[in-house]
């Protein structure tokens, strides 16, 4: 697919679900229900949409920007140009929230709560492109930079942006922040930023610091290959400025030297040893698994026959084993009833899954998939997560079948 046509299955994507994004774009947020289900994942692969707490999906940042531009609808505080300018418009946000709150203005906490978890789904955003952009690269590994030089200038400016991506988590990471969003007065927000910001700072913290190991290694090799082609680039100068033909002067002076008698004069052309035995067996040894080459015959097609192009595809999908477990749980679950059900004691049981992927596996379905209906879900914090530790850590997962 061209990337011509890329851009026409965007834009009839986004003019097919433009009621969506409108209501989206008003209300803030979306709640996914079975009618717009298939809308939301297409505009959630495209990027158009983000997710939110409690199955709910609001529109990514850039999809906003360009919609309050040709709205023409101005910002209370102008939205920054990088992670480390929305941060400190967010802080800013929470300060004057924390005013309003204890003057008891209430038309203008609602507003600077709605301004300020969008904010915090901003940076959430911000960050997630960055680590998406900086695993892309990793695995491209500048296949699409011809000269080494730019390789090496381009990977010192990806490391810099890893180490100032990592001085913007520790700003929003910061005991005083926690503080901040722990206070009564600003609860909704510190709901969001409990969901958005807190429970993902070790994940993106893992994530970065892998990028930037793979930088630093990255620079280092290129420094060594340096090294060594500058020693080449060296011993062939010598060559070319006269070392040979000083090495062949000094034959001519000196004919009891053994190093200098490998020195020969240029010779004619050399030709392969086809005639004796010795030559025509290497030469068998060499070639016994050759093979010619075949030509490429194209398929031949009978008139009015269809091309195998566009013949049905059929496509088998493999569940993975988490899926698979999962499904196997909630069976469980609902023979069980009205019991409360541990995932991670079952996980250990079932020897199946490891039971801190089919703990994060568990946790990813009931904020995005579960049904409240049908299952309720209780979570069980980690009795050695320190009580002044800024981060939430789930120690365990219970289910129960609703009643």
């Amino acid at each position: 697919m061209t990337g011509r046509a890329d851009i026409q299955q965007f834009l009839g994507l986004l003019a097919r679900n433009a009621e969506l994004i409108e209501v989206c774009y008003h209300d803030g947020a979306v709640t996914m229900t079975e009618e717009n289900a298939g809308a939301i994942r297409a505009l959630r692969n495209a990027r158009v949409l983000s997710t939110r707490e409690e199955g709910r999906f609001g529109l990514t940042r850039a999809m906003r920007e360009m919609l309050d531009e040709n709205m023409q609808r101005q910002q209370r505080f102008a939205i920054g140009g990088n992670i480390g300018d929305e941060i400190n418009r967010m802080e800013k946000l929470l300060f004057e929230l924390e005013e309003a709150a204890s003057l008891g203005k209430h038309a203008e906490i609602d507003t600077y709560t709605s301004d300020l978890c969008q904010s915090l789904y901003d940076i959430k955003d911000l960050i997630t492109q960055d680590l998406l952009q900086f695993d892309q690269i990793m695995s491209t590994k500048f296949s699409d930079v011809r000269t080494t030089e730019e390789k090496m200038r381009q990977n010192a400016h990806y490391l810099e942006r890893t180490q100032r991506l990592q001085q913007s988590l520790e700003q929003i990471n910061r005991a005083e922040l926690h503080e901040k969003f722990a206070d009564a007065r600003t609860a909704e927000a510190g709901r969001v930023y409990l969901v958005a910001i807190s429970r993902s700072i070790s994940g993106w913290s893992a994530s970065l610091l892998a990028n930037s190991q793979v930088f630093e290694q990255f620079m280092f090799s290129f420094r060594s290959i340096e090294e060594e082609t500058r020693r080449i680039r060296a011993f062939t100068r010598f060559l070319k400025e006269g070392g040979q033909s000083r090495l062949v002067e000094a034959l001519d002076k000196s004919e009891t030297c053994p190093a200098l008698r490998r020195v020969s004069d240029e010779g004619g052309e050399l030709w392969p040893d086809i005639f004796s035995d010795r030559g025509r067996q290497a030469i068998g040894a060499i070639a016994a698994g050759l093979k010619p080459v075949e030509s490429r015959k194209p398929d031949e097609r009978r008139p009015g026959q269809r091309s195998k192009e566009n013949a049905p595809v059929s496509i088998e999908e493999d569940l993975a084993r988490e899926d698979l477990a999962l499904s196997v749980f909630l069976s469980f679950v609902s023979e069980r009833r009205a019991t409360w059900v541990s995932a991670g004691a079952w996980a250990e049981a079932s020897h199946g899954v490891p039971r801190a992927i089919f703990l994060e596996h568990v946790l990813t379905w009931a904020d995005l998939e579960r049904d409240e209906t049908e299952f309720d879900v209780r979570y069980s914090e980690d009795a050695l997560t320190p009580r002044r530790s800024a981060n939430l850590v789930i120690g365990d997962i219970e289910i129960c079948q609703a009643a």
